[in-house]
């Protein structure tokens, strides 16, 4: 009976010292899914709807600057340089970069009154050229629920999908 003893504490400390190894072993190991996490800019304001180019070198983010403009800007991955693409006193939300990365697609509130409601409900769907940047309009739609805007604290969870058939 001491000798089953003996073997069984002799498995238990292997077991143990292989469990210990192995995670040690684990942790010293270089992973590639570890990230740095940084902010899109160190500047005051609020930033969200980050959105990551195809060849992902650049993000394309909404940011208010610490007032009450929000606007679309960019930036180098790796750089704290920002280029302001959206230039225009209504909200500029939710940038979506096309598959060849050329061109951004972005909601833009209009502050239109919805008939009978009388709440903001009204964006537009624009195609931004990221070279000329011209501005394109695609659409205009009613967000009768109020989900797409700035004012929406969730707005920033949300985005779009670019499209072939909407989008031309």
């Amino acid at each position: 009976m001491a000798e089953k003893r003996a073997w069984y504490c002799l498995l238990g400390a292997v077991s143990l010292l292989s469990v210990l190894f192995a995670v040690l072993h684990y942790r010293s190991e270089p992973r590639d899914d570890e990230y740095n996490i940084e902010p899109l800019s160190s500047e005051a304001g609020l930033q969200f709807s980050p959105a990551i180019s195809p060849d992902n070198k650049t993000i394309a983010f909404v940011w208010n600057g610490g007032g009450d403009q929000f606007d679309i800007y960019s930036k180098s991955v790796g750089s704290s340089e920002l280029q302001r693409l959206t230039h225009d006193p209504r909200p500029s939300i939710h940038p979506a970069w096309s598959p060849d990365g050329k061109q951004l697609a972005f909601l833009r509130e209009t502050g239109a009154e919805l008939p009978l409601s009388g709440t903001v409900g009204e964006a537009q769907l624009i195609v931004l050229d990221t070279v000329t940047h011209r501005e394109r309009l695609i659409r205009r739609m009613q967000d009768s629920l109020g989900m797409w805007g700035s004012s929406n604290p969730l707005a920033g969870c949300e985005t779009l999908s670019w499209s072939h058939t909407v989008i031309r």
